[in-house]
């Protein structure tokens, strides 16, 4: 990254930016944290029941044959995405890469 495109970059974010590095921006940052995973933990319910509705859709779908194979090629991607999440998950959980 250019000088000069950091700098612009610093000055258009400039006002989220803490002063100075003093136990309360700490304190500051800490917070923020806090509030984006409580946020994102509180928006899980609502998305795992839209998941669901979806997952069922489809399952109403395939049991009717009405699924083309396009859906059918996105059900697949969904899924081995899922499943690299997982993986990555228990990777990252364990914090080693050896089995």
């Amino acid at each position: 990254m250019s000088g000069s495109l950091w700098k612009q970059l610093l000055t258009r974010g400039s006002s989220w930016i803490e002063p100075s590095a003093s136990p309360e921006a700490w304190e500051t940052t800490a917070e923020l944290r806090r509030k984006l995973l409580y946020t994102h933990l509180n928006a899980l319910p609502a998305r795992w029941q839209a998941a669901q509705n979806e997952f069922r859709a489809l399952l109403d779908k395939m049991r009717a044959k009405q699924v083309t194979v396009e859906e059918a090629g996105w059900f697949g991607v969904r899924c081995v995405e899922l499943y690299a999440f997982y993986c990555l998950g228990v990777v990252i959980g364990a914090r080693s890469l050896q089995p």
